[in-house]
């Protein structure tokens, strides 16, 4: 994952907007909410989704990154302020169901099944 779309992943500093980049690190579609990336998840196909969290304001509390692979290469990156919202969010996407989850222990289990 040595890429500029991996280094402009490791280094966004948090944005209220999802972005997705393509393998050249250009961003291919921005979105105020998870609506662009479920567009882009109906033409290129997912393949991972890893959780990462940022900064905390306290134990359960925080600022988390979902980053989200498909199979071309292109990375989405969106904002959440709650991990489970971010897990439930990916489980209710039923075409979603092979995806392998990454980080914060595997979204807690996938929110505890």
């Amino acid at each position: 994952m040595r890429t500029i779309a991996a280094w402009l992943v490791m280094n966004w500093k948090g944005s209220n907007m999802t972005l997705i980049y393509d393998k050249t690190g250009a961003i291919v579609r921005r979105s105020r909410n998870l609506r662009g990336l479920l567009e882009h998840a109906r033409r290129v196909v997912p393949v991972s989704a890893r959780l990462e969290r940022l900064h905390s304001s306290g134990p359960d509390t925080g600022f988390y990154r979902l980053c989200v692979r498909f199979h071309n290469g292109d990375i989405a990156v969106s904002p959440f302020s709650d991990w489970r919202v971010a897990a439930d969010w990916c489980r209710s996407r039923r075409s979603w169901g092979r995806l392998a989850f990454e980080g914060l222990p595997d979204f807690v289990e996938r929110a505890d099944a």
